[in-house]
């Protein structure tokens, strides 16, 4: 994810104006977040020996400096993009040749086996190089996927976070950031302070497991919003008559973590509520020009993100932990006496989220995983109110019948 310069801009035919984003993200490249950018003019950009990364005086954060980064053998001319990054493909047990290099938009991989450009997934390795501008001093958090793999974020040449984790090696060695004394975020991603100007960003990536699942982003750092928090901010928008809508994944089936949504014509304004499980990059699509008054995301694992077809003034305020538990379908069943149930039911759902402020729940999209969702996917309308209302006392009888509980006269009530 970048800020882009001006000076940039200007040197790009190929650049189309964006709107200006609300102060508490950072510009997100142009295009898809699964495919190439457009090309804007690349450039040289060496790391700068000063270092622009701002150090606590009271407790010193020495990132310690990288001796070498894969960007001398990939990159030696140390070109960037005007936009995106840089992306280089190889097998680590080949790693003198390059298997596939491509402009992409965001950091991340999702694959299985050798799907991907025939790269056994167990070897796979990857370097991504790109560029942050900043215009003022910020605080950047880094967010990047600690699974089984192994993984370095340089930044100006400094090593501001490294994680080792294999099968084979082990105990697992994490080390969130690379001084011990860094900043973190509540979920433990490293905060670091940039000042003003270009801040050359190096990933790089090596893999463990059979399945290849990374992503790695820079966000302005965001405050995390309490149940009590967020309600007083929704009440004090003054938004009249409003609703909410509410979508929820456990996990993102997209690249670099990304789900898509696109927002459907509504009558009314819109209060986004966005829930997962794992981190997820929601970039929201608005074809319809429906009114969004606010954006509410939050995730169990933290660190999501909320982006997209929003104006400028619109609010978007992570909530310190996720929304609730609801990973697609409900579904309940009995298990040695105990009523098990994978997901909240709607009627708990609605009395919830409407918790936050004084609009009504008027949608649910709900699914485990997904990479593009259409909002909502069920309307809470008189006709699902009937249908959910018989579907929640049968599964009352259910758990009656799983513990024990059911009465006489009531054994065969359902039979009638």
């Amino acid at each position: 994810m970048m800020i882009i310069s001006d000076e940039l801009q200007q040197k790009s035919k190929a650049f189309v104006a964006e709107v200006e984003p609300p102060p508490q993200r950072i510009n997100l490249p142009t295009g898809s977040s699964i495919g190439p950018v457009t090309k804007i003019a690349p450039r040289a950009l060496k790391p700068n020996p000063d270092l622009k990364i701002v150090k606590n005086k009271e407790k010193p954060t020495p990132y310690p400096m990288a001796k070498t980064t894969w960007g001398e053998k990939f990159n030696p001319s140390n070109q960037v993009p005007g936009e995106g990054f840089y992306a280089f493909y190889f097998d680590r047990s080949n790693p003198t040749q390059l298997v596939h290099k491509e402009h992409v938009g965001q950091i991340g991989i999702d694959y299985s086996y050798n799907e991907f450009h025939g790269i056994n997934s167990q070897n796979f390795a990857a370097y991504w190089v790109g560029v942050i501008t900043t215009h003022g001093k910020e605080t950047i958090e880094v967010k990047a996927d600690d699974g089984w793999n192994a993984f370095r974020v340089i930044i100006d040449g400094a090593v501001v976070q490294e994680h080792k984790r294999s099968p084979a090696a082990g105990p697992v060695i994490s080390l969130r950031t690379s001084a011990r004394r860094a900043p973190r975020s509540p979920e433990g991603n490293p905060l670091v302070t940039l000042m003003p100007g270009d801040h050359l960003v190096e990933v790089e990536l090596i893999n463990h497991w059979h399945t290849t699942d990374f992503s790695a982003t820079f966000e302005r750092y965001a405050k995390r919003y309490k149940d009590s928090e967020l309600k007083n901010k929704i009440t004090s928008l003054n938004l009249g008559d409003y609703e909410f809508q509410y979508v929820s994944v456990y996990e993102s089936d997209g690249q670099a973590d990304t789900t898509q949504i696109n927002v459907s014509r509504r009558n009314k304004p819109v209060v986004l509520v966005l829930n997962s499980y794992e981190s997820v990059n929601w970039k929201i699509n608005n074809p319809h020009n429906t009114t969004i008054a606010a954006v509410l995301h939050g995730s169990y694992k933290g660190g999501s993100t909320a982006y997209g077809d929003l104006t400028d003034t619109t609010p978007v305020l992570m909530k310190a932990r996720h929304f609730a538990d609801t990973w697609g379908a409900r579904t309940c069943e009995c298990r040695g006496g105990r009523f098990v149930c994978k997901s909240m039911g709607a009627s708990t759902l609605k009395d919830k989220i409407q918790s936050y402020g004084n609009g009504r729940l008027g949608g649910i999209t709900a699914e485990y995983s997904a990479s593009y969702l259409d909002v909502p996917a069920q309307i809470l309308d008189a006709a699902f109110e009937r249908k959910n209302q018989i579907k929640e006392a049968g599964l009352a009888k259910d758990k009656a019948l799983c513990h024990g509980t059911t009465g006489f006269e009531e054994m065969f009530s359902e039979l009638e």
